[in-house]
């Protein structure tokens, strides 16, 4: 299971000049462990075609940051408001740490530093500090959402 906090502390937008203070990147993640959905603690490239449909549902703006970003390695916007982004990504099999099917932590930190940059959306968003605390494992295969 997935239990991670993720605290992302404040970025910059350079273009705006605008800095984005801590509260703005607390996100929960969250972690479908065998068909159950498990709420941890708080802590876009385009939508691709098969998550477009239900991004568009729940958008109500367009994607402005990190437009060539992997998404396979870093998850898939869902849902994208001022202020806040959900991405979800299912875990691969080239993101195991070892032959038990464990996924290395950074790929989990990855999308919850894309979510974090989705909530700025702005092109030239940075992020400025981030702590992370892993509690349980992810395996591959595994669903999160952050």
């Amino acid at each position: 299971m997935l239990a991670t906090r993720a605290v992302l502390g404040g970025a910059f937008s350079q273009a705006s000049g605008r800095r984005f203070p801590y509260r703005h990147f607390a996100s929960r993640v969250r972690h479908l462990h065998k068909g159950t959905l498990q709420e941890t603690t708080p802590c876009q490239r385009q939508p691709t075609p098969t998550a477009s449909r239900g991004f568009a549902a729940m958008s109500s703006l367009p994607v402005n940051t990190h437009l060539s970003i992997d998404q396979s390695m870093c998850g898939t916007p869902i849902e994208l408001t001022e202020g806040k982004a959900k991405v979800k990504m299912t875990t691969l099999d080239v993101m195991a740490a070892d032959a038990r099917g464990l996924t290395h932590g950074g790929f989990y930190f990855g999308m919850a530093d894309y979510a974090a940059m989705l909530a700025v959306n702005d092109p030239n968003v940075v992020l400025g500090a981030a702590e992370t605390k892993f509690l349980k494992p992810v395996r591959t295969g595994d669903e999160l959402v952050a």
